[in-house]
């Protein structure tokens, strides 16, 4: 089943190439512009690498609230366990 997903970027931090490329095969809406995406997905687990992140992509960032609330995720590519921010 494919989903119709919105234009999704994905920051190449903490990625190998061969890891980018897989995620290309898979994502269908992927793009290569950031400023196209309407999601920016990225293996980052600090709220301050992610800004400087997108604030290096010439994103302005804005913050929602002050609290953090993380959930745990695992990581299907790599069985793994990172932190998904809400």
């Amino acid at each position: 089943m494919n989903l119709h997903l919105p234009p999704i970027f994905q920051l190449p931090t903490r990625l190998q190439p061969e890891e980018l490329h897989e995620l290309e095969g898979k994502i269908d809406s992927l793009t290569y512009n950031i400023h196209e995406a309407d999601i920016v997905l990225g293996n980052i687990s600090r709220r301050e690498r992610a800004i400087f992140e997108l604030r290096r992509a010439r994103l302005e960032t804005i913050p929602l609230c002050k609290q953090v609330t993380a959930v745990p995720h695992t990581d299907q590519l790599h069985d793994t366990a990172s932190l998904v921010v809400l």
